[in-house]
């Protein structure tokens, strides 16, 4: 059963022809992957968004009933609501680029995300939260359709650089979401500027809601004149232009000489069936667990009094402290993440950034220990959090290679966007659940003093070291198109 599994999908993929010479770089298609990257970058520009203010948020809606110790319950529901929706369609959207072209099914997501984030800033109760972050998730369940198209925009010599620049759009991302969420409540905060503007006074939290909604419909009027269809059977090829080696699953075969021979993409069970794509789904569940626990858990840890276990930052503390990092990141993205891909390759890459989640876990309680001790955040505390922040960066370059690997067990063309749909639909199953489990852990350990109040920093750890041992054991050591 073990052979079977193993098995291409496709006879074309049955043959794997090794380069005899070492192949000359291509150059890849800037202009089409700006696109691309802005698309991307409209789903953490408005998911993180409401993180600086997502705790004052809940806790004014009046569902805490006047408790801040119980406020991570509920901004962890907020919060798993976009995730939850993106697990329900993402699956939908990737099968239907597949069939359909890749071009439609991407233009939906940047114009869906606008309107809804509108929808969300004038909102005024918990459950008309929930309700506009579950259709934020939703129209950007089509986000696994973007790195379908990345793999048919590039080759096997080029794919690194262009999927290395994928942390780049999160880093950039992460830069603005803050600065932007630090706006809300601007008719307190700044009332010489906004204190007249009744909209604002009325619904404190629109302005930096609309703010992220409108630079999302800006990305989707770019993206509607000028973003081309990749899909090979709409294009008339069943490969890209471009030469490709094939490989681990990888893409491959001759294009058909009439393109209406291709053939029909793979069904799904044959997809969920092929080891390949299982191995690599495991570790990509263990990536996006972790990434929306520490994305969830870093900002109430941060609002939290430091009595209680947290740093006691403030909304705009909290907001020009991502930013500052986040500006961080971007350049760290930009120069260092595509050298350690080709220096030391997918594999090595990607377990390095896995072993960085322990060691976070391990730093905050030393940082609330610290700002215990001299009853503020200090010197000490802050080279703690930049030592924090500094390995949150390191993590972001897994993301590129994690999705190298997802691609790269793809059994061929046509049957990429239903591979990218099974991962995001798993990913996004996670994330539904990890903000809410990793804040409510939190909120748990904090009310109740479990293990003095560092339960949720010990049980995160420890799957954290079983995600670094299963992560070694499951994938392979190279990339077939490596």
């Amino acid at each position: 059963m073990a052979v079977a599994e193993e098995q291409p999908l496709l006879h074309q993929d049955i043959e794997r022809v090794e380069p005899t010479v070492e192949q000359k770089r291509s150059p890849l298609p800037y202009r089409q992957l700006a696109i691309v990257y802005l698309i991307q970058f409209s789903e953490p520009l408005t998911g993180m968004v409401i993180y600086p203010f997502i705790a004052q948020l809940v806790l004014e809606t009046g569902v805490t009933h006047g408790d801040p110790k119980t406020i991570g319950y509920y901004a962890g529901i907020v919060e798993s609501m976009f995730f939850f929706s993106e697990f329900l369609t993402c699956l939908q959207w990737g099968r239907l680029s597949d069939y359909y072209g890749r071009r439609p099914v991407l233009l939906f997501g940047p114009l869906g995300l606008a309107l809804s984030m509108y929808a969300f800033g004038l909102s005024k109760s918990f459950w008309q939260l929930c309700l506009f972050r579950f259709l934020q998730g939703m129209f950007n369940g089509n986000i696994g359709v973007s790195k379908s198209v990345m793999a048919e925009l590039t080759d096997s010599t080029n794919r690194a650089k262009a999927f290395a620049m994928m942390p780049l759009m999160w880093s950039v991302a992460d830069t603005l979401a803050p600065l932007i969420g630090a706006t809300a409540n601007p008719a307190t905060e700044f009332p010489d500027v906004f204190g007249g503007i009744t909209l604002l006074v009325k619904y404190p939290y629109f302005l930096p809601c609309a703010i992220s909604g409108s630079l999302a419909l800006l990305v989707f009027i770019f993206a509607l004149f000028d973003l081309k269809e990749t899909l090979p059977a709409k294009t008339g090829q069943l490969v890209s232009s471009q030469p490709r080696t094939e490989g681990y699953g990888a893409i491959g075969g001759e294009a058909p000489a009439n393109p209406r021979d291709e053939p029909a993409p793979p069904p799904l069970t044959a997809l969920v069936r092929s080891a390949p794509v299982r191995r690599v789904l495991v570790v990509y569940g263990f990536v996006a667990f972790f990434d929306m626990a520490m994305a969830a858990l870093l900002p109430i840890f941060c609002y939290t009094s430091i009595a209680d276990g947290g740093l006691g930052f403030s909304s705009r503390d909290i907001g020009v402290v991502l930013a500052v990092w986040g500006v961080y990141n971007v350049f760290f993205q930009l120069y260092a993440a595509p050298r350690i891909i080709d220096r030391f390759g997918a594999f090595k890459t990607q377990i390095t950034t896995l072993l960085a989640i322990p060691l976070i876990f391990v730093l905050y309680p030393m940082e609330n220990a610290f700002a215990k001790a001299a009853g503020s955040v200090n010197g000490a505390v802050g080279a703690l959090i930049a030592v924090h922040l500094a390995l949150l960066s390191l993590i972001y370059v897994g993301y590129g290679t994690i999705h190298m690997f997802i691609v790269d067990s793809s059994p061929s063309s046509n049957a990429l966007g239903a591979v990218n749909g099974i991962a995001q639909t798993a990913g996004t199953l996670i994330r539904t659940f990890s903000p809410w489990v990793a804040t409510s852990l939190f909120s748990l350990s904090v009310d109740r003093q479990l293990v003095g109040g560092k339960l949720v920093y010990i049980l995160l750890g420890c799957a954290a070291a079983c995600a670094v041992y299963t992560s070694v054991t499951l994938l392979p050591r190279r990339l077939r198109s490596e």
